[in-house]
């Protein structure tokens, strides 16, 4: 069931204040394609971010993100039904708990483990409480099967 539909948010018809959207925008989706690469650096927020913020500053780079063949999917179902698929769930808790253990097992430090242990029993639980999304069919649309003449 899709999420309560939200005001449709307005451009920004100041021009400093688009271009700060434009900007943060920008920032963001670099800082989500840097989180590809470096471990327990979030990408998914800042796409959100980004997205957040194309919203208010352009529709072009907006429709841009959401047509992206990997990170427009995750975002296409966070902005209409607020939440995460299953397999893209599991995706997320398994990279979670691989990278904080790997963390741990450089830190060696209890401080350092209350710490990461909040955060993965934090991240896991609000994982958790997002509904889960219908998966898409791949072959489309079920027909009813052909009747003989």
């Amino acid at each position: 069931m899709p999420a309560e539909t939200e005001p449709i948010p307005r451009i920004a018809r100041q021009t400093p204040v688009r271009w700060a959207f434009l900007a943060l925008g920008c920032v963001s989706v670099t800082s989500g394609v840097i989180g590809h690469f470096v471990p327990i650096w979030p990408s998914t927020v800042f796409y959100l971010i980004a997205l957040w913020c194309f919203k208010r500053s352009s529709p072009r780079l907006e429709a841009a993100i959401l047509d992206h063949r990997i990170i427009g999917p995750p975002l296409r179902d966070w902005q209409e039904y607020r939440g995460i698929r299953a397999g893209t769930r599991r995706t997320a808790l398994i990279t979670l708990w691989v990278g904080l253990a790997v963390s741990a097992a450089i830190a060696r430090r209890l401080e350092v483990y209350a710490i990461l242990g909040a955060v993965a029993i934090g991240v896991t639980w609000y994982l958790f409480t997002r509904p889960t999304v219908p998966e898409p069919c791949p072959e489309g649309p079920r027909s009813a099967p052909d009747e003989p003449v």
